[in-house]
C-alpha cells in the first residue's frame, strides 16, 4: 500500500512539475513579445509618452512578467516562485490581474463540470450493483 501512495505521489509531482514547466515555455515560443505588444495597445490608445517614459514602461513590464535575464534564470525565477509561493505572477493577457486570481475565479466553474462529468457514472455504477 506505501508503495502505491509512493508511486501515485510521484506521478502527482511529476504532472504538477511538467504543468508548470508548460506554463513557462509556452508564451516564451510564440513570436510576439508580450512586452512589446502591451506598449503597442497603450500608444493605439491615443496616448502619447516621451521616448524616456516608453523605456521605463519596457523596463518595469519586464521585470513585472519576469523576463529579464537568460532563459535559464527566468526559469529559476518562475519556478521558485510558483512552487514556494504559489504566485504565478501577472497575466500576459490580462494584466494586470494576477494568473493566481484568474484560477480561483475559474475554480467553481471547474468543479461544477468535474461533478456533472463524475455523478453519472458513479450512479449508474452503484444502481447495477
Amino acid at each position: 500500500m506505501l508503495r502505491y501512495l509512493a508511486s501515485r505521489l510521484a506521478a502527482y509531482v511529476a504532472v504538477i512539475v511538467f504543468g508548470v514547466t508548460f506554463i513557462f515555455f509556452l508564451p516564451r515560443l510564440l513570436p510576439s513579445d508580450p512586452v512589446e505588444a502591451m506598449l503597442g495597445k497603450i500608444q493605439s490608445q491615443g496616448q502619447y509618452m516621451e521616448q524616456a517614459q516608453v523605456d521605463a514602461l519596457r523596463s518595469s513590464l519586464t521585470d513585472a512578467f519576469g523576463l529579464k535575464g537568460s532563459l535559464a534564470e527566468q526559469y529559476g525565477r518562475f519556478m521558485k516562485r510558483v512552487l514556494l509561493t504559489g504566485d504565478f505572477g501577472p497575466s500576459l493577457a490580462m494584466y494586470p490581474t494576477p494568473v493566481r486570481q484568474l484560477i480561483l475565479d475559474s475554480l467553481p466553474w471547474t468543479f461544477g463540470l468535474l461533478l456533472t462529468a463524475v455523478q453519472p457514472p458513479a450512479e449508474a455504477a452503484a444502481e447495477s450493483s
